[in-house]
């Protein structure tokens, strides 16, 4: 099983088109967390995302880096890199780490912040130096704002080493309700995708699996996958709440970790039924449970 952990809704940017950022809601206590980790352990939990907002703001994330890996779990960071020198000796606990990286210099800048750019290719520079057997990749967002800039994305993965695993930005604000003016039109967003297909057949630096690919392409008219939620994957969201994903349509569950542990919460899910799917994550492990062999490969890649 894979556990998606968002460990704060506390953020160091304030990218357009997400709502994580600025701390509010409840977040879980270290105890608390400690205590869940432990029972996905017992669960049989293979790997922990710690995910946000960013990470690395949370005081005692590297403690629950170091407990997570003692207990057996294999722990991927999502972070957007500014805080990773700073912390650069204790993250070779990682098994894997995803930087995001929206396009060029000035398409990144102009989502996220001056500088931005030039911290995030840093931070994979210095853990592929520090730590090269932590597997880096970059996380790409494709929004108004990037589209267009794959071609730039590509190289820089080809120059840094690692590969590019590109995400459609949502129609609504990530982690809120309102709506995303950074959302991708349809038309120019497929267009992108296909030439993501073309470049992934000629051997260019993506993750994300052909098969997966194009399903997104049809996002977001693309119909319902067997979903491997609350199977494979679930969310432990920063309020303890557990969910199959962070956004299911109109069909939302969720259950507290705080009435009766992780466990009880997890077994309480009930199969989901999103009238798509827009996480490419998630869209990559329903294509491996669907016996895509190319997301098979993929998966069992990324695990490693």
């Amino acid at each position: 099983m894979v556990v998606s952990v968002v460990v704060t809704n506390r953020c160091n940017y304030s990218c357009g088109y997400c709502d994580r950022w600025d701390g509010r809601g409840e977040q879980m206590a270290p105890e608390e967390l400690a205590a869940y980790l432990d029972e996905m352990a017992a669960m049989g939990t293979r790997r922990v995302i710690f995910t946000g907002g960013e990470p690395l703001v949370r005081k005692d994330l590297l403690e629950r880096l170091d407990q997570a890996v003692a207990l057996g779990m294999k722990v991927q960071l999502n972070t957007n890199g500014v805080l990773v020198p700073r912390f650069l000796e204790r993250l070779g606990a990682l098994a894997s780490m995803m930087v995001s990286i929206d396009g060029d210099l000035p398409t990144h800048d102009r989502v996220r912040g001056p500088g931005a750019y030039d911290a995030a290719a840093e931070a994979i520079r210095v853990m592929r130096r520090a730590h090269p057997h932590v597997r880096v990749r970059i996380s790409a967002t494709m929004s108004s704002e990037s589209l267009g800039a794959e071609d730039a994305l590509l190289d820089l993965a080809r120059e840094l080493g690692v590969t590019v695993f590109f995400q459609p930005a949502e129609h609504r604000q990530l982690g809120g309700e309102g709506s995303n003016a950074l959302a991708p039109p349809t038309a120019r967003y497929r267009d992108a995708i296909d030439h993501l297909l073309l470049e992934k057949r000629r051997g260019a630096p993506i993750q994300n699996s052909a098969s997966a690919l194009a399903y997104l392409r049809g996002w977001p008219d693309a119909p319902a996958l067997p979903c491997a939620g609350a199977k494979l994957f679930c969310r432990l969201d920063h309020d303890a709440r557990v969910m199959i994903c962070g956004r299911m349509g109109e069909y939302e569950e969720s259950h507290s970790a705080r009435d009766g542990g992780f466990r009880r919460a997890f077994l309480s899910l009930h199969e989901a039924k999103c009238p798509t799917c827009w996480c490419a994550s998630r869209v990559e492990v329903n294509q491996a449970f669907a016996l895509r062999p190319d997301a098979l490969l993929g998966l069992a890649t990324a695990a490693t």
